[in-house]
């Protein structure tokens, strides 16, 4: 595609950076380019000037993620790796960008020298590990599997969320650290197949159909993470729809009750 930076809301028709690194190719392109504008870190690293774009996207990579939303990206343990660069900034001027989106990215294995694959969503940081961006900060997670949304969440709602798109392969294990720590349910299970297998989530069944009112509405197969809804649609029907769609007039629907509805094999 053609970058024309037309749809700025600031500095429209331009690119703006505090610096450039790469070939002799990348320096004829910016030499005297009214197209391209340098200025200061200050400047363009401002959380209040990044704001001002409206539906700022802001893409960060992430070493490793705690299951809480703690985010290390400069060291591994006490090793460090590389610097912080402009994340913070970029995060919390998305954050606050009419429409914006802090979104932190990261594969969910890597391989050691060894040969050793391990998980880069992990119980608790490593000793020595820096917390860059906070998990008050933190919004969007992606990996292989998928997107979390962690912001305004509680803990265990985060940790399902987190485990949710680990590599399966770790996510039995991520669980069981969860429960020693108490940040979910002692019985919290995770959807298994018929044959005891952990069963990935189906997205297959994932639909969407347009309103006459050019609303789109979404269908999906209900997650563990739906459980604080499932609960919040119970709480506000009438006790004869709760009837109608729970068989139950009890003005309790605690965790027990709503686990097997939302845990699908």
């Amino acid at each position: 595609g053609v970058i024309t930076c037309k749809k700025k809301t600031i500095h429209k028709g331009k690119i703006i950076c505090s610096f450039v690194m790469g070939s002799r190719r990348l320096y004829d392109f910016v030499d005297n380019n009214p197209f391209v504008e340098f200025h200061p870190v200050n400047y363009c690293n401002d959380p209040f000037i990044i704001s001002r774009n409206k539906k700022q996207v802001a893409i960060n990579a992430a070493l490793t993620i705690d299951l809480t939303g703690q985010i290390n990206a400069d060291s591994l343990g006490p090793l460090f790796y590389s610097g912080i660069g402009g994340q913070v900034d970029f995060v919390r001027g998305a954050s606050r960008s009419e429409d914006g989106k802090p979104i932190a990215v990261l594969p969910s294995t890597v391989t050691l020298k060894d040969g050793t694959v391990v998980s880069r969503i992990v119980p608790h940081l490593r000793p020595g590990s820096g917390v860059v961006i906070t998990r008050g900060d933190i919004h969007y997670v992606v990996t292989e599997w998928g997107i979390a949304y962690l912001f305004g969440k509680s803990i265990r709602e985060r940790v399902l969320q987190m485990i949710n798109i680990a590599h399966p392969d770790f996510r039995e294990e991520l669980l069981e650290q969860a429960k020693k720590v108490k940040y979910v349910y002692a019985d919290q299970k995770l959807p298994l197949s018929i044959s005891g297998r952990l069963s990935l989530y189906p997205d297959k069944y994932e639909t969407a159909f347009e309103m006459k009112d050019g609303k789109i509405i979404k269908i999906r197969p209900i997650k563990p993470t739906d459980e604080k809804m499932l609960q919040g649609l119970y709480y506000s029907l009438s006790d004869d729809d709760k009837y109608l769609r729970f068989f139950s007039r009890d003005r309790k629907f605690p965790h027990k009750f709503v686990q097997p509805l939302t845990t699908i094999d």
